[in-house]
């Protein structure tokens, strides 16, 4: 049973903690994408991708070699203009994506693996809009803001209750 489903019809199936050392295992294969989970004065940095018109977790795409860490500095730089002084390793996520998703994974489907990290912005800087994100927001967990990605929506509230 999933834990949580987005409207593209993408499940999270299970997160899991573990050590970050253990995503080399082919446990957790395809590990595809990366997620950050950054607050700023208890508020969680939010992004809204243009393409999806969708508030969501900074993160993306691993590309070639790169480590799920260095992924997670990579985009949280290329979409915020941020730079966390420490990232920790929270979790690994288990998704599900039906036979049509296209629209975060091409042409993936099926079972895929994602990671997700944390971490604090003492003094975020000045946000520059770019092709992929129009704007950032530090959202305090409850004020509407607009469609918020229903899995990091979940993905928040379990590092509220302390459970991720």
């Amino acid at each position: 049973m999933a834990i949580a489903v987005n409207r593209h019809g993408i499940e999270l199936l299970k997160y899991s903690q573990i050590p970050e050392s253990e995503l080399a295992s082919d446990i957790y294969k395809p590990l595809l994408i990366t997620f950050m989970a950054i607050r700023h004065e208890n508020n969680f940095l939010l992004v809204h991708h243009r393409e999806r018109q969708t508030w969501e977790l900074p993160g993306g795409h691993i590309e070639g070699a790169e480590s799920a860490r260095d992924c997670a500095v990579r985009e949280l730089l290329e979409e915020t203009g941020q730079r966390a002084e420490h990232l920790d390793f929270r979790a690994v996520l288990k998704y599900h994506a039906p036979p049509d998703n296209r629209i975060y994974l091409g042409i993936h489907h099926g079972i895929y693996y994602g990671t997700l990290f944390s971490g604090e912005l003492p003094s975020p800087v000045p946000f520059r809009e770019n092709e992929e994100i129009s704007q950032i927001t530090f959202w305090d967990g409850e004020t509407d803001i607009g469609y918020i990605d229903e899995i990091d929506k979940k993905v928040i509230r379990l590092i509220q209750t302390g459970q991720v």
